[in-house]
């Protein structure tokens, strides 16, 4: 009897200790991500850097896309500007950021110039091919050119269509592309509450 009453105690025991080793490395690996997401870096219009520590108290609403792209990337921005601008919704609280994922083709001109046709509140931002691809996989994006040669200048880059919501400390929330700005308006109003703390 007495051995079964220690082999419990041992189970008890070691599950104890798995529970505080389990919940103290989820804490580590969630300040591990937060950080990932806070300090990516890209550049901006003018050449400086961007992170998401400069949002401050804003909720970034992230949109990879490129300015060449013929149908999504237009229609997501103009129903995010929409969005951001619906009655039910404070537009102040958030900072949408273009992504450029195209820097052969987006120079920060071209990219400043597409942005005006949406809103002058858009950042855009870029880097280069490899600072681009860290930046999307810490957010969890995903694109891919697709041209049949090096010199192709024609092509289309296939890319994620959803919302990264971001805000100073690291937090990360990924919204799915909605297909009217009323939807969107919804998504983020849900999104708030999470992210301002």
């Amino acid at each position: 009897m007495f051995k079964n009453i220690f082999k419990i105690f041992c189970i008890v025991v070691v599950l104890g200790i798995a529970s505080v080793i389990y919940v103290w490395a989820d804490g580590v690996a969630e300040k591990f991500e937060q950080n990932l997401v806070r300090n990516a870096t890209l550049k901006d219009l003018e050449g400086g850097e961007w992170n998401a520590r400069k949002l401050g108290k804003k909720i970034g609403v992230l949109y990879f896309g490129y300015t060449f792209c013929p149908d999504v990337c237009p229609i997501s921005l103009d129903n995010l500007v929409s969005a951001l601008s619906g009655e039910k919704i404070d537009g102040g609280v958030f900072q949408p950021i273009f992504v450029s994922i195209d820097p052969e083709r987006d120079s920060p001109r071209i990219i400043g110039e597409y942005l005006s046709n949406f809103s002058d509140n858009i950042i855009g931002v870029s880097g280069s091919v490899s600072d681009l691809r860290l930046f999307a996989w810490i957010m969890g994006a995903s694109y891919s050119l697709r041209r049949t040669q090096k010199s192709d200048r024609e092509y289309l880059v296939d890319h994620s269509a959803n919302f990264y919501l971001v805000n100073s400390r690291g937090d990360l929330i990924v919204m799915p592309t909605r297909d009217t700005p009323e939807q969107i308006e919804k998504s983020l109003r849900k999104s708030i509450k999470k992210l301002i703390k």
